[in-house]
């Protein structure tokens, strides 16, 4: 049995209450429940999108949503439309519970990052610009000791190349880790946890100038207590341990100096993370430190899903090309368990590719995870296809003849839409891309006054307005 609708506003109008009617289509693009996100290409009105009523009504059977088009098809023009309309719906009866967005942006297009239009329209500053510093043992990320000790381990299985770790490493990671958080938790971060790391080689020479290095740049005597912690070792053969914790440094020191420079110093972007929409650029990055990037971010907003700790919670989850970063084994189990976490918290999570086939081609269990990936999602939109591959998505996707053939023939904003088991429908979306619309991408202003449902009918008067001249 199909379970009943969250009651699901625009904001400021209780009677926009959703009430459940056709799941696609509606007469009149003022009056769907959702947002009108094209009309019909056979006459039966305006796409009424609503994923997460779909959803409830066991249309879809998630809510993870994958966009397949070449460059210049609108993939991008898609997602921004999504994005500002949608997020203007309100989940519940309470007016502050807003839905917000996470974009995590790879490419850039003719110098601009290519989601750069969603932090303008949001009014937001874009996170992870190079430069930028991130400490992962910062508390305001509100992570636990714990969560902070599994990341440094995930992390140097990153910088160690997928390798396990050595022996005796994790326990050089705790015994550094207990030594800084106990005597030193202002400069906890991964500079201090490496020189930490160096000096536990306290027989050689190198590790008691780094005990002084440390001391002078603490502006503090370091605590001789530590050779008493590695002391309680439990049998650990010390030389064994002592070169192990080397390792450790290495690694640490990998970490703080490469990966764009991104995880050295203390600074933090816990704050920025805060905002309504949050634009991640990674395009400077490479695709080893998008992987250790984005791992850190799963675990603050998993952590934040788990807690119900709103600072980190979004509702709208945008990936863009991210289909080569499933190569990376680390990336493809973590992407693939936070889709997985994410269904029970209703988080609609948009995915952009040329073609499925490039996560398809994806060898080893990477591939194995991706392509189980592809048979969980619940909604399709294809655009243009070369013959070839409409025949390899007809096969994905269980389409018949027909579609297949639709689909060779679409133009620029045009989409083939497969949700759930139900057959596919073709809408055209640049009926909507009116230029009031097309202000949206750019001013917050705009988008309130067009879904304020209270000047309704100055809106609908505008649009007719504007179709007259």
């Amino acid at each position: 049995m199909a379970r009943s609708p969250s009651a699901l506003t625009f904001n400021g109008s209780a009677s926009d209450t959703i009430a459940v009617a056709s799941p696609f289509w509606s007469a009149s693009r003022y009056d769907v429940s959702g947002i009108a996100l094209g009309e019909s290409m056979d006459d039966q009105g305006w796409f009424d999108y609503n994923p997460i009523r779909w959803m409830h009504n066991n249309i879809v059977p998630n809510l993870i949503q994958m966009n397949v088009a070449k460059i210049g098809h609108g993939k991008t023009t898609l997602v921004d439309h999504i994005a500002a309309m949608y997020s203007a719906i309100q989940i519940g009866d309470n007016p502050e519970y807003e839905m917000r967005v996470w974009a995590d942006n790879i490419r850039k297009l003719h110098g601009s990052i290519e989601l750069g239009r969603l932090a303008d329209f949001f009014d937001s500053t874009v996170v992870g610009s190079a430069g930028r510093r991130v400490n992962p043992l910062n508390q305001g990320y509100m992570l636990s000791r714990d969560q902070q000790l599994e990341f440094i381990e995930d992390a140097m299985v990153i910088a160690n190349k997928g390798r396990p770790l050595e022996r005796h490493l994790p326990y050089a990671i705790s015994v550094a880790t207990e030594w800084m958080y106990r005597e030193h938790a202002d400069d906890a971060s991964f500079d201090t946890l490496g020189e930490l790391m160096r000096v536990l080689d306290l027989d050689a020479e190198a590790g008691y100038r780094a005990h002084r290095s440390l001391s002078s740049r603490l502006g503090k005597e370091l605590s001789p207590k530590l050779l008493e912690i590695t002391q309680r070792s439990g049998g650990v053969n010390l030389e064994d341990f002592r070169n192990d914790a080397f390792r450790g440094y290495e690694l640490l020191d990998r970490l703080t100096n490469q990966f764009g420079g991104r995880f050295g110093g203390l600074g933090s972007d816990a704050e920025e993370l805060k905002q309504r929409a949050v634009v991640y650029d990674l395009s400077d990055l490479t695709d080893e430190a998008i992987t250790l990037n984005q791992q850190f971010n799963w675990l603050v907003r998993n952590n934040a899903n788990a807690t119900q700790n709103r600072d980190f919670m979004f509702q709208i989850d945008i990936h863009d090309e991210n289909w080569k970063l499933w190569n990376y084994l680390t990336y493809a189990k973590a992407m693939f368990a936070y889709l997985k976490q994410i269904r029970s918290y209703e988080t609609l999570v948009i995915m952009n590719t040329h073609r499925p086939n490039d996560y398809q081609a994806i060898g080893g269990d990477q591939g194995e995870l991706a392509t189980k990936m592809l048979s969980d999602v619940g909604m399709w939109f294809v655009g243009r296809q070369e013959p070839a591959d409409a025949f390899e998505i007809r096969q994905l996707l269980g389409l018949n003849a027909v579609e297949e053939r639709r689909l060779t023939t679409l133009t620029k904003g045009q989409w083939g839409i497969k949700l759930g088991t139900d057959r596919m429908v073709f809408i055209n979306t640049s009926s909507v891309y009116t230029s009031m619309l097309k202000q949206m991408s750019f001013s917050n202003q705009a988008l309130n006054v067009l879904l304020n449902r209270s000047n309704r009918y100055d809106e609908e008067r505008a649009f007719q307005e504007e179709a007259a001249s």
